[in-house]
């Protein structure tokens, strides 16, 4: 994937980015948290981890390249809004 001013990345949608700052916070405050206390942590701080190390390259490079974090023909991509049928409602 090559990003650029029209090319939205997985990164772009502002809540997966928002989601990838959360783990990052929940990963470094729990890690403190069991060593005071000298627990493991459960696995599924190790799977959050390896998830976010996935989604890193992508956060990373769509923070690294200015032009396609800000440009307005992206806004839509960073911002999206889940449209829903009408005809689904009672």
């Amino acid at each position: 994937m090559r990003a650029d001013r029209l090319t939205p990345c997985p990164a772009c949608p502002a809540p997966v980015r928002e989601l990838y700052a959360v783990g990052r916070r929940i990963l470094a405050g729990s890690r403190s948290h069991f060593f005071q206390h000298e627990r493991l942590a459960p696995p599924e701080y190790e799977e959050l981890y390896l998830a976010l190390e996935k989604l890193r390259p992508f956060v990373e490079a769509h923070h690294a390249n200015q032009e396609h974090a800000f440009s307005a023909e992206l806004e839509a991509a960073r911002h999206p809004v889940v449209e829903t049928s009408k005809e689904a409602t009672p």
